[in-house]
């Protein structure tokens, strides 16, 4: 998703304990307490709550949406505006999930905080969360600037004096919708124009087909920090051409040159993100059982080959064993329908991976992927690619295999970049492994394509150049009226070179920037469309795909939404 002012969780709000009644002793203890708490506070310019960031350091304005990130097991939460002692009345109290500070709205969706009803300056709101296992307060520090509408939350300047990093969509070309996100949770996930991370996954819809689902927020996806990349090395000399693959085996989706090939003949597809697909509400709302995944694919039609989604470790672990339950049940509902899956299988901005985000630095990547065990987890990245590998490396259910979703290399998410050889050495590891247990399957590794750290100017090229990397990738943010942006037509140009097909994997428009109406965003899908697959993409997939009736002011396509007869009709 993009949006043009999120970036992702950088401050982590800090927590109160309620020890006594000893003002002094509690603003120590949230000092200490910093680190661990597993709560966040958000907000979010959207009732959905995608393109979320922390509250704790943000400048609001206008209507803002305010809620707390996760909300597994939370029995009552507690608000206090300007009141960190928490004393007398809360000004707003919820007895479950989703918890907002203002209110749920019948629909599931937050209802907003007009801000322009406190003075501007520096203001806190504090909550008491309640769960089956005790209480916990949590607090963040914010301040209200000047500004009249639904105005995006501004995050705190870092020391750095980088753009802020925006949600998901905004990828490096305008900033990706804040996510998923993704950031692109992106979370998931609306990014900030240059590498905004993957969406925030979205609210639960209003009807949804199985249980009602909770409109957990996804992280943000997705909000992507908009990477001003430092200045890169001079350029290695342009990769050379890789050589042809064999031909895929019968069923599975495979390339030859610059084209993606089925049963041997070239495939063009398009379709959606569904990232929530393997959701168990820890990941948005429940699609992973049930009826809602089947319910979108027969809303979408049969005119969409692919869709996109979340196969992360949290999403296959069930009170600490693994379960594949959820991951069984996508790839059997997709087959019944026809349909091929891009699985995803980490995030850069850790939405949905574990109750908090957790942003990949240069130090994961050149490491940390070996070792790291995230909360909800049970294993490292990389003993995580090889189970899921191998567990499902005989399905041609799967259209590729993805590392990363919009990887970057940065020794944090507001700092300069890091050496491009330190992404690169983890996508031929990563890769390598791969192929190693599945000759089979497509392999992509997941940038934004942009000019994010590690995959600006001539390092695009050089990223996509490793042997075992089948695919490149393109996500198209903050471009909404340029059918064909600058930077793709480069990338494009890139993966010619190297014999290797390019998918646009995310596509983010809001109605309200091509003329205001659902019908005006859909020709606009229908010319960047026409323009991109006429300029040699392999296929395109929109962010994103939402149970729930489509709106003007957000991303998600749903149920009668026309950009569906486009995506169709290609």
């Amino acid at each position: 998703m993009t949006a043009t002012s999120l970036s992702p969780l950088r401050h982590w709000p800090r927590l109160v304990l309620l020890i006594g009644a000893v003002a002094a002793l509690q603003i120590s203890v949230v000092a200490n307490a910093a680190t661990n708490s597993p709560y966040a506070l958000m907000a979010s310019r959207s009732s959905n709550r995608s393109a979320a960031v922390a509250l704790s350091g943000a400048t609001l304005s206008g209507n803002s949406y305010i809620f707390l990130s996760p909300t597994d097991g939370v029995n009552k939460a507690s608000f206090w505006l300007d009141n960190t002692a928490m004393t007398g009345p809360a000004t707003h109290v919820e007895g479950s999930a989703p918890v907002d500070f203002a209110g749920t709205a019948d629909n599931g969706t937050a209802k907003p905080w007009d801000t322009s009803k406190v003075a501007r300056g520096a203001h806190s709101i504090t909550v008491m969360v309640e769960t089956s296992s005790g209480s916990t307060a949590v607090s963040a520090r914010f301040s209200v600037g000047d500004g009249d509408g639904d105005a995006t939350p501004t995050p705190a300047p870092t020391a750095t004096a980088k753009p802020t990093p925006s949600a998901k969509p905004t990828p490096a070309p305008t900033a990706k919708p804040t996510a998923s996100p993704s950031a692109k949770p992106t979370a998931a996930p609306t990014p900030a124009p240059t590498g905004a991370p993957t969406p925030a996954p979205t609210a639960a819809p209003t009807a949804a087909p199985t249980a009602a689902p909770t409109a957990a927020p996804t992280p943000a996806p997705t909000a992507k920090p908009t990477a001003t990349p430092a200045p890169t090395a001079a350029p290695t000399a342009t990769p050379a051409p890789t050589a042809a693959p064999t031909p895929a085996p019968a069923g599975f989706l495979g390339r030859s040159g610059s084209q993606f090939t089925l049963a041997g003949q070239p495939f063009t597809f398009t379709g959606f993100n569904i990232y929530q697909a393997n959701s168990r509400s820890n990941c948005s709302y429940t699609m992973g059982s049930g009826s809602a995944l089947d319910t979108a694919l027969t809303d979408i039609g049969p005119g969409s080959e692919v869709f996109r989604a979340w196969f992360f470790q949290r999403l296959a672990t069930t009170n600490g064993q693994r379960d594949w339950s959820a991951f069984d049940h996508t790839l059997a509902v997709a087959k019944a329908h026809g349909v091929r899956v891009v699985v995803t299988l980490a995030n850069q901005w850790g939405s949905c991976e574990s109750p908090t985000s957790v942003y990949k630095t240069d130090a994961w990547y050149t490491g940390g992927y070996k070792t790291d065990i995230l909360a909800g987890n049970t294993v490292a990245y990389r003993q995580w690619v090889q189970e899921v590998v191998s567990r499902y490396k005989d399905d041609p259910t799967i259209a590729m295999w993805q590392l990363m979703n919009e990887a970057e290399i940065k020794t944090s998410s507001s700092s300069s970049c890091a050496p491009t050889a330190d992404l690169y050495n983890w996508a031929t590891d990563v890769s390598g492994l791969i192929k190693s247990i599945d000759p089979n399957h497509l392999v992509s590794l997941g940038t934004m394509g942009a000019g994010q750290c590690g995959s600006q100017g001539a390092d695009y090229q050089k990223i996509n150049s490793i042997s075992t990397i089948d695919v490149c990738e393109y996500h198209d943010y903050g471009h909404e009226t340029q059918a064909l942006p600058a930077n793709l037509v480069s990338d494009i140009a890139a993966c010619k070179a190297l014999g290797k097909p390019i998918f646009v994997g995310e596509s983010g428009i809001k109605a309200t920037s091509v003329g205001g109406t659902l019908a005006s965003r859909a020709a606009a899908y229908e010319a960047k469309l026409t323009a991109m697959l006429n300029a040699g993409v392999g296929g395109f997939l929109v962010w994103s795909w939402n149970n729930a009736a489509p709106t003007c002011t957000n991303w998600p396509v749903g149920p009668g939404d026309p950009t569906i007869n486009v995506i169709d009709s290609h």
